[in-house]
């Protein structure tokens, strides 16, 4: 071989190895940005679908949340608890078990659990077939403030005296609801005292 075709075949190797590089940089570069891109976007509809997830919450949240507070109020004896009926209560926990039961899928098990507990307080179910559950709460405060007055139906709506927890059980367990709720609304727990 000549001189001249020697440094001509080594310019052709010189020439091949940059642009063999210059191809293996753009082509590493090109998988970077698209892993980097990719991540962006699975990040981004993540987001957008937890965005979604909580704007659900917040509506089961705005259609329930004053229901459990005259809940709350009746069992407690505290706000507008007189101007329930027994028939009024359990017209309401009919109506927060359906809301709860069809928007389960978007909360926690823990959500659920502890919303069973506070209705597990309240009423006694499964008293007899096509039988409404009973309320576990006192009558004698509610005897003489009976909206329209006591009607002798009402004694069948409610349990026995020894079924009826205290009112400091039902409040401890709307507080964990509750705050249960505030946990999957991504909102910090406000600190007590």
């Amino acid at each position: 071989m000549t001189e001249i075709q020697e440094i001509h075949i080594g310019w052709n190797s010189l020439e091949v190895a940059k642009i063999t590089v210059d191809i293996a940089t753009t082509l590493i570069l090109g998988a970077i940005l698209w892993l980097m891109d990719n991540a962006v976007r699975r990040a981004e509809s993540h987001r957008w679908l937890n965005q979604k997830l909580v704007e659900k919450r917040l509506q089961v949240y705005d259609n329930t949340a004053p229901q459990l507070n005259d809940l709350l109020c009746y069992y407690t004896y505290v706000g507008n608890w007189q101007q329930f009926t027994c028939s009024d209560i359990i017209q309401l926990k009919r109506e927060l078990d359906k809301k709860i039961h069809i928007a389960a899928p978007l909360f926690s098990k823990e959500f659920f659990q502890k919303y069973s507990k506070l209705m597990e307080l309240c009423f006694e179910t499964y008293v007899g077939v096509g039988k409404p559950a009973r309320l576990r709460t006192k009558t004698e405060k509610r005897l003489t403030v009976a909206p329209g007055g006591w009607k002798e139906d009402y004694n069948e709506c409610f349990s026995a005296v020894e079924n009826c927890p205290s009112k400091g059980d039902i409040r401890a367990a709307y507080d964990e609801l509750m705050a249960c709720f505030a946990k999957e609304l991504g909102l910090v727990e406000r600190p007590k005292g």
